[in-house]
C-alpha cells in the first residue's frame, strides 16, 4: 500500500470534463443571485474547482482511510474562455513535498488557465464541522444538483461542507465524514443563527 512518504515530486495526474450549462459563468452568478447578463462559457471559479479536484485524485491512492487533503493555495490564470460543449483538461504535476502542484489547464485548441495549487492533508473527523453545525439554527442536505440549482441559496442556507449521503447526520446529531469517491454525494448547509445581544 501506497502512503504519503512515497510521494515524490513528478507526479502527475490530469482529467478531462466537458463544460457544461452548470459550469458556466451565468450558472455561477445565478448562485450569487447576479442578475447580469454574461456569456455562456467556462467560469473561472469551476476551473479552479476542477483543478483541485484533480490534485485530489492524484493524491487519493496515497491517502490512508481517515485522511483527506484540503486546499489551502491557489494561484492561477484564466487566459481564454471556453464556450459549452468544449472539453476541458487539466494537467497536475506535484513540485514539492508541501503538495504544491503545477497545473496547466487547455481546451484542446489552446491553454487556458495555468498557476500553481498547494493542499495539505487532514484527518476525516472535521472537528470544526459540529463548531460550524452548532452556530446553525436549521440544517438541511440538499444533493449537489440542487445545489447547482440554486435551491439552498432560495431557502437562505449558506453551504458548511460535504457529508456523506447515508449517514450525513447520526441519531446522535453527529457529522458523518465525507465520502469523495460517493457519486451522490451531499452538501451539508445551514442557516446562521441569528447573533445573540
Amino acid at each position: 500500500m501506497r502512503t504519503l512518504d512515497d510521494l515524490k515530486p513528478g507526479l502527475r495526474h490530469s482529467a478531462t470534463i466537458r463544460v457544461t450549462d452548470e459550469l458556466a459563468v451565468p450558472a455561477s452568478g445565478h448562485l450569487l443571485g447576479a442578475s447580469v447578463e454574461m456569456p455562456p462559457v467556462f467560469a473561472t471559479a469551476q476551473m479552479i474547482a476542477f483543478v483541485e479536484w484533480t490534485c485530489v485524485a492524484a493524491l487519493a491512492p496515497y491517502l490512508a482511510p481517515q485522511q483527506r487533503t484540503v486546499g489551502t493555495h491557489v494561484e492561477m490564470t484564466h487566459s481564454a474562455a471556453t464556450p459549452i460543449g468544449m472539453r476541458v483538461t487539466a494537467e497536475v504535476e506535484l513540485i514539492g513535498r508541501r503538495l504544491r502542484f503545477k497545473v496547466r489547464c487547455h481546451d484542446g485548441s489552446e491553454p487556458i488557465g495555468e498557476g500553481f495549487h498547494e493542499r495539505m492533508t487532514s484527518t476525516a473527523s472535521w472537528p470544526g464541522w459540529r463548531a460550524k453545525l452548532d452556530a446553525c439554527a436549521d440544517v438541511a442536505i440538499i444533493s449537489h444538483m440542487q445545489s447547482g440549482n440554486g435551491i439552498a441559496a432560495a431557502a437562505g442556507l449558506a453551504e458548511v461542507g460535504a457529508a456523506e449521503t447515508d449517514r450525513a447526520v447520526e441519531a446522535e446529531g453527529r457529522i458523518a465524514p465525507p465520502s469523495y469517491n460517493n457519486p451522490i454525494s451531499r452538501r451539508l448547509v445551514c442557516r446562521p443563527r441569528p447573533m445573540m445581544t
